[in-house]
């Protein structure tokens, strides 16, 4: 691409630091590229003042569990939270909010209904927590990032590359 442009570089975040060390073999340097995960480019662009890390949201819903009336999760098991909270990131990327997976509970029985309960109270208490102390997470904050990117001033003056995503195919472009 030359000196004159820039070379943005979207990796994952758990192999950008191998990217930038193969760029700097390859190219002997890297003066014109940056290498960024989505999240990093993010914290790199938007100030957040209350922004929970992965670790900080677990602890969260770990605190709720231990208050929680659970039918069908065991509070105590040390995999549930950060499990649960996986789950409600999933959730909140597609969408669905705390009232949806309620709902869906009142509309079967047994073990189904008790786990999808379970579901929608962490996660109504997890919005809850997230909303009264001020709060981001990382699905909330990941939202501003389609608006960073066509605000920002570097990518129609750079030659963009997305690299290491496997599921990123050819129809996500556009």
């Amino acid at each position: 691409s030359g000196i004159t442009r820039k070379n943005l570089v979207f990796c994952e975040e758990k192999v950008s630091l191998m990217a930038e060390r193969l760029i700097c073999y390859e190219l002997k340097g890297s003066f014109n590229t940056d290498v960024y995960s989505f999240g990093n480019f993010l914290r790199a662009k938007k100030r957040f003042e209350k922004l929970l890390t992965k670790e900080g949201s677990a602890m969260a819903v770990k605190r709720i569990l231990s208050g929680a009336n659970l039918k069908s999760f065991k509070a105590g098991n040390i995999n549930l939270a950060p499990t649960l909270y996986e789950l409600i990131m999933q959730l909140k990327s597609a969408h669905i909010l705390p009232n949806d997976i309620l709902r869906a509970s009142e509309k079967t029985e047994g073990v189904l209904k008790n786990k999808l309960s379970d579901i929608g109270v962490v996660f109504s208490e997890y919005e809850k927590f997230i909303k009264e102390n001020g709060f981001e997470d990382q699905s909330s904050s990941l939202s501003y990032l389609p608006s960073i990117i066509d605000k920002d001033e570097d990518i129609p003056r750079s030659d963009v590359f997305i690299v290491g995503f496997g599921a990123f195919t050819a129809q996500m472009r556009v």
